[in-house]
């Protein structure tokens, strides 16, 4: 089996490691990540492992031309902030900003306007749930939060 991947990226070591008996072709991180598809698409390669948003933006241009493999991601990559070690000031600010975001659900909400980007990401979920046990309860809530969102 022959994998194309971006040179240097996760989807690299995720090749590397679960794959070892495969043949990895990797194109030039600087260059179209599409490049990996269209190995696949040329033959070059068997599969390909890239960010379903590329998959997404390559699709809308080229309908019907790949198909996904399994119904998941084969990994999940987290993303992660750095931030200066001796500004702790900045990292409670971004933190609180950023808990406070989710916890609104507006980091989803922003996403909804990007479906693109937004359909690849796994979201954190908020760290409570409300029971849905109704349409009535549905409708409540979603009234709760629009007033409150005012």
């Amino acid at each position: 089996m022959t994998i194309s991947v971006l040179d240097g990226s996760p989807d690299q070591r995720l090749a590397e490691t679960r794959f070892p008996n495969a043949h990895i072709i990797s194109a030039p991180s600087a260059g179209q990540p599409s490049k990996v598809l269209l190995d696949v698409i040329t033959g070059k390669a068997d599969i390909a492992l890239t960010d379903p948003a590329v998959v997404n933006n390559f699709l809308k241009k080229n309908p019907k031309t790949l198909q996904q493999l399994g119904d998941g991601p084969a990994q999940i990559f987290p993303l992660v902030m750095i931030l200066p070690k001796d500004n702790p000031d900045l990292k409670t600010f971004i933190d609180t900003g950023l808990s406070e975001l989710i916890n609104k659900g507006a980091v989803n909400d922003i996403f909804a306007h990007y479906p693109d980007i937004g359909s690849s990401i796994l979201f954190v979920n908020r760290p409570y749930q409300r029971s849905i046990t109704s349409d009535d309860t549905v409708n409540a809530i979603k009234k709760m939060d629009r007033d409150a969102a005012k």
